[in-house]
């Protein structure tokens, strides 16, 4: 005998009922009339078992049947007798069709978009219209539609935008393409901006090519930084040689612990590299005036005082900045404070753009458990900002560059750019595609 408490009884399967989806009713008129092709069905995701019985179907017993541009069946009828009307009917719901996939209403940009559409409907409505007159419904010109008819062709899969290397040799080679892969992967500078690989990849040789396509590329494959639009400011101080103008900040940081810590940062406003920087658990005046020694000692007392002139240093009105002992240390040297939007109009945004870099593309990218790892990670990003990143705003210099005074040879480069856009073409007409037509 089965004891009852020892019997498990599996609960009834749940029958689920197969959903199907449903086809809209002026699709199937419009397939029966004509107007849609078999592939074009097949190409929407309609198999051919599906739209093979729709000629048996009689539209008659459908009351107050419309089309979805509002026309009737009797109006249709006599619109695709009319090989013109028809011709625009086509091309009035492919632009339809791209209005409703697009958020800006931007008819070309749409058309670009959606190539592979507007290729296949103004090829078939030129039969009937000149091709000027269904061209401009798509607000595109005859030359850009065969331009785009033959990437629509000659599509190739070595490519990063799926065109024929050999018909447009002008795109980056395969190795190109590699190098702002590899370029851009490295993960010892994973908070480093766009524009400061592409400088780095150009001075070091791994590529040849202009910042635009550098962009382009990486917004291709993915690579693109996702940064909200900055609200552009008035320009500010800007000095035309080192040791003219300082800037002068604390930025306070939490590390993982909870705990704040104060990093004085000194930076000279030709160069943007870092002269000084201290770090501590407390906001003191102590580390500001030992910022302002050490800048002193290593760049400035070596110069000749008739060679140079003071010193304009900008920093906000904090008690760390305009404590006496700093007040009393700059009279006995040539530099002479400015309190930012009180001396002067400017603020201090120099300085404050560079402790923002080094928060989000270095502090943020770590993980800093405490102050001393704080204070390690500083010891190797700081040299990492002033020697090993360039900068967009010096041109592709480095800080430590810019502050020696070296400048970019433009003649070297627009030999360089030639020679590879050259060799490029070359390799390019020379490589064998898999997958496009062109033999």
């Amino acid at each position: 005998m089965i004891d009852s408490a020892t019997v498990t009884y599996a609960p009834n399967p749940v029958k689920t009922r197969k959903t199907y989806n449903k086809i809209a009713t002026s699709l199937k008129y419009l397939y029966v009339s004509g107007f849609y092709s078999g592939k074009e069905l097949r190409n929407l995701g309609i198999a051919p078992s599906t739209y093979s019985s729709w000629r048996n179907t009689d539209f008659s017993r459908y009351l107050c049947f419309k089309l979805d541009s509002g026309l009737t069946p009797d109006e249709l009828k006599m619109i695709l007798s009319n090989k013109k009307l028809r011709a625009i009917l086509r091309v009035s719901t492919t632009i339809i069709k791209i209005f409703s996939k697009i958020s800006k209403k931007s008819l070309f940009s749409g058309a670009r978009r959606f190539k592979d559409l507007v290729i296949t409907t103004i090829t078939k409505a030129r039969d009937s219209l000149k091709l000027d007159l269904a061209c401009r419904f798509f607000h595109i010109s005859p030359s850009t539609f065969h331009s785009w008819s033959k990437q629509v062709k000659n599509k190739c899969l070595d490519s990063t935008f799926n065109l024929c290397l050999r018909i447009w040799p002008n795109q980056l080679t395969k190795t190109e393409v590699n190098a702002v892969k590899t370029v851009c992967s490295d993960p010892s500078r994973r908070g480093w901006p766009l524009i400061a690989f592409y400088y780095r990849a150009f001075r070091d040789n791994l590529i040849s090519f202009s910042l635009n396509t550098f962009y382009k590329y990486a917004a291709c494959l993915g690579l693109s930084r996702i940064t909200p639009k900055k609200k552009r400011y008035p320009a500010g101080i800007r000095a035309d040689a080192p040791n003219k103008v300082w800037h002068l900040d604390v930025m306070k940081f939490k590390t993982m612990d909870n705990k704040w810590s104060f990093i004085h940062i000194l930076v000279d406003n030709f160069s943007r590299m870092i002269l000084a920087y201290r770090v501590s658990l407390k906001l003191e005046a102590a580390n500001t005036l030992s910022c302002l020694r050490e800048a002193y000692y290593k760049y400035i007392d070596n110069t000749p005082l008739s060679e140079h002139e003071p010193v304009l240093l900008i920093s906000d009105g904090g008690a760390e900045n305009t404590a006496t002992e700093v007040k009393t240390y700059l009279s006995t040297v040539p530099i002479k404070q400015l309190i930012a939007q009180k001396d002067i109009s400017f603020s201090n945004s120099m300085v404050e753009a560079v402790n923002k870099s080094l928060k989000y593309n270095s502090f943020f990218q770590a993980n800093l458990i405490d102050h001393n790892a704080l204070v390690k990670h500083l010891a190797a990003a700081i040299p990492e900002f002033n020697s090993e990143r360039p900068l967009g705003v010096l041109e592709g210099l480095t800080p430590e560059q810019a502050y020696n005074g070296e400048k970019i040879d433009m003649q070297i480069v627009r030999t360089r750019l030639d020679e590879a856009a050259k060799r490029r073409i070359r390799e390019n007409q020379d490589s064998k595609c898999v997958v496009c037509t062109v033999e």
